[in-house]
Order: structure tokens, then sequence, then C-alpha cells
């Protein structure tokens, strides 16, 4: 992948119905200037193609190489491939964990790149199925958007900068588990997964995260 193509950008108003591999993370596939390429996007529409992803974290963590391009170009979203097996590993020292309910009202975290996020649809006031949150114990641990880029293993180098609050209504069943060390990251962080659309309680407000 040549360097000018490291950075590119997605309609962020396209990503509604788009599935998460991992917290604030899209897997798609898209066209640009006639050719498709597989990338990972975030919320604020930023993407990476995903071959381009090693050299990016190689730059980012010992800025050896060729450094990303501060230029984007817009590419035009095709499809979302059918995401591979969840960076979510349903284990705890290698006992698989069963879906769990959790406590009535109980407040969960999502980390996310820009200030909307596009799993949660105001006009339903719900979070769609697949979407990945973590837990209030866990959040002191994500202190800041790069603590969370390696605590929950995120294949992108841009930090988070922003963090939402959700209260979910009702009981609703989840899937938990440890993240798994990938793209150069130790993981380990907790991650929840909703099972299906999960109404929340009041208007998630974003609060800025430090980058470090």
């Amino acid at each position: 992948m040549s360097a000018e193509l490291a950075i590119l950008e997605v309609d962020p108003s396209e990503l509604a119905g788009a599935t998460e591999i991992s917290m604030g993370v899209f897997r798609l596939r898209v066209s640009l200037e006639g050719q498709e390429h597989e990338v990972f996007a975030l919320h604020d529409g930023t993407a990476i193609p995903v071959d381009f992803v090693a050299h990016l974290y190689s730059w980012a963590h010992g800025r050896k190489g060729t450094p990303p391009p501060v230029a984007r170009k817009r590419a035009a979203i095709l499809t979302t491939p059918a995401p591979p097996a969840s960076g979510v590993a349903l284990v705890l020292n290698g006992i698989p964990l069963s879906s769990t309910v959790p406590p009535p009202d109980v407040t969960l975290y999502r980390y996310i790149q820009g200030s909307k996020d596009h799993k949660y649809l105001p006009s339903t006031g719900q979070l769609q199925a697949g979407t990945y949150l973590t837990t209030e114990l866990d959040r002191g641990y994500a202190n800041s958007g790069l603590a969370s880029v390696g605590r929950y293993a995120l294949p992108i180098a841009f930090p988070p900068d922003n963090v939402l609050a959700y209260v979910l209504a009702g009981a609703t069943l989840v899937d938990v588990g440890t993240v798994l060390p990938n793209f150069g990251e130790a993981g380990g962080g907790v991650e929840v997964k909703l099972k299906a659309p999960t109404s929340v309680i009041g208007t998630p407000i974003p609060t800025l995260l430090p980058k470090f």
C-alpha cells in the first residue's frame, strides 16, 4: 500500500448501519479512484486501509519509516464485509464465559473518535445490536485516548477523543469478555457486546478524553 493511500475518509453519516469489529471501529470495503480497498474506519470518518495498519503502528510507536500523510482522500463506502472473529475473547483464564444480564440501570461506556456515536439511534433512543462498550471499573484503566487504544487493542493508532456514558434501560442480554492482544497492542480490557437493540435512559453527552 503506497503512503498516499495511508489515510482515507468516508462519509460518517453512512456508518450508522455498519458493523463494529471492536469499540468504535468499523471494517468496510470502499472505492477510491476506481480501486476497491478494505479499511478500518472510525466514527469521525477516518479510514485506514487494512494492509497499511502494520506500517502505521510501526511509525506511531517508533517513528520509523514514512510518516502518514496529512492530506486525506475521500472514499465511497461499498459494503460492510462480514466481520472476522471479534476482538473480544469470551474467556476468563481459559474458561468460556456465558452471556449475562447486567444489573438494572447499569452504566456502560464507549470510546470513540469524534462526538457522534453512529451506533446510537436518537430516533429510537437505542444502541444497535453488536455495539461494544466497557464497564465502570474498567474505565478507570482507560483514562486517556492512548490508554484505550492499548487496552481495547484498537487497530488504528489514532486515540479516541470522546467517551460516552450509556445507562441501559431494563434487563438486556450481553456478551462480556477480555480483549485479546492484537494489532501490536496488549489488550486485556473488558468489553461488553450488546446482543440486541437496547434502549438507554437519557441522551448521551460526549465527554472529552485527554490524549495521554
